[in-house]
């Protein structure tokens, strides 16, 4: 597996299929994510990807945010990295990427990880002020041509 802690320390990754969040305590629930996000990456011949992020994103958006974390960034990673995912991509999550709409996170994940599809939870936002529900996201998946599945 291959970790990666800026984008713009990636090499050549081809084409990808992610998934993205904390993933504290990486549980089952994260567990059954991972396992769609492997078979997705099967069925379309790409690689597995999981962006998560080495700071609560709550920590930026509320400095008053204190996180209780689970498991360390280095045991999250090892967790990731044993439901058998090809990459994990920890960022920190910073004022940049907090004032990115969701429509350009997702460009910088298609022209830096090659994403062709992206696999979340049926709750999952993304974006400035959490602007895309899992509706705009299929939204943006039709214009930005990724595919979208919802576990």
């Amino acid at each position: 597996m291959e970790i990666f802690d800026k984008f713009n320390q990636i090499s050549a990754i081809g084409r990808s299929i992610l998934t993205i969040g904390v993933f504290d305590g990486v549980h089952m629930g994260h567990r059954f994510l991972m396992e769609k996000l492997l078979e997705k990456s099967k069925e379309i011949e790409a690689r597995a990807g999981v962006v998560t992020f080495s700071n609560h994103p709550a920590t930026v958006v509320n400095p008053n945010f204190e996180p209780n974390f689970i498991t360390s960034l280095e045991d999250r990673i090892k967790l990731i990295e044993d439901t058998g995912v090809d990459f994990v991509i920890p960022l920190e999550f910073d004022e940049t990427i907090s004032s990115l709409g969701a429509s350009d996170f997702l460009q910088v994940l298609k022209n830096q990880l090659g994403m062709a599809g992206l696999v979340v939870g049926p709750d999952f936002c993304m974006g400035k002020n959490r602007e895309a529900d899992v509706s705009k996201l299929r939204t943006l998946g039709n214009k930005l041509d990724f595919t979208l599945d919802v576990v």
